[in-house]
């Protein structure tokens, strides 16, 4: 899942996320409330992105626009790192695709992991986070190690 905000009329960013429901995406808190820009006023939700380019005449992508966004208090208040997550509804389904199903986390792992995103340090075109990317490796943890609980990731 990738989309677009638009924060003011002059500052546009992107992110990354996936749909748990047809029409609802979950990424991270600070793509919808950052302390210096406010609050996100517009979201457009891509599935089938491969950069500007593929939004002419391409059959396969499909968009959908933010209805409603919700992030917890304590992100927007003290930027609780565990609370850094936002849910978005979208004003429609997206057609046949199928939800991110939930799981517990495992307390300790150690497998191959693949990581699926559209990073906005990578480009295409001269466009920052317009290319879904995959990283994969043998990625190891242990949850009552973490002091906050979060996974992380190392580039």
């Amino acid at each position: 899942m990738f989309y677009r905000l638009q924060r003011r009329s002059n500052y546009s960013s992107s992110g990354t996320g996936w749909l748990i429901r047809e029409d609802i995406l979950v990424t991270a808190g600070h793509c919808i409330f950052n302390q210096g820009l406010g609050l996100v006023r517009s979201i457009k939700a891509y599935i089938g992105y491969k950069g500007k380019d593929s939004l002419e005449g391409e059959t396969s992508v499909e968009s959908r626009h933010d209805y409603r966004v919700a992030t917890p208090a304590d992100w927007v208040e003290r930027r609780s790192r565990s609370k850094d997550f936002a849910f978005v509804r979208l004003a429609g389904r997206f057609d046949n695709v199928k939800s991110i199903k939930y799981e517990d986390t495992l307390d300790t792992l150690q497998e191959e992991l693949c990581i699926v995103g559209y990073p906005g340090d990578k480009e295409q075109n001269g466009e920052k986070g317009a290319r879904m990317w995959v990283g994969s490796g043998i990625v190891g943890y242990e949850m009552s190690m973490e002091s906050d609980a979060l996974l992380k990731y190392a580039t």
